[in-house]
């Protein structure tokens, strides 16, 4: 069964979303048309429903953008997972968390509080490409 935060989480993006009238048919289509009920959903069938509707959510799309951003300047910067081309995105939230201003993992920032963080991590970006 659903937790109660997947639960909560479905019902606040679907309002967010203006889907509330289409509760039924949404869950009917992620439960495979077993239930219309958002508690007898699986957590599995919860998860990708979730998944699915912060894909619609516009500020969700913005949030990502700013993350992306940062974490192309990481790339730019070199921060690589040892003997790999991959991001070290351990080595971001490390960052994040000793430096940022909030003093967080990134993924944990809000859509306010981003635009702050990017700004910083720009000035990081900076002194790097100056080389200082």
């Amino acid at each position: 069964m659903a937790t109660k935060h997947q639960i909560i989480a479905i019902y606040a993006a679907l309002g967010k979303a203006g889907l509330r009238d289409e509760k039924d048919s949404i869950v009917g289509k992620f439960s495979g048309g077993r239930t219309h009920s958002v508690r007898n959903m699986s957590v599995v069938e919860a998860a990708e429903l979730i998944s699915a509707l912060k894909e619609v959510d516009p500020v969700y799309h913005k949030e990502n953008k700013m993350r992306r951003r940062i974490i192309s300047m990481a790339h730019e910067m070199g921060w690589h997972i040892p003997g790999s081309k991959q991001i070290s995105l351990a080595r971001i939230d490390a960052w994040c968390k000793q430096y940022s201003y909030k003093r967080k993992r990134l993924n944990s920032y809000t859509y306010a509080e981003l635009p702050r963080l990017v700004a910083q991590f720009e000035i990081v970006y900076t002194k790097f490409i100056k080389g200082l």
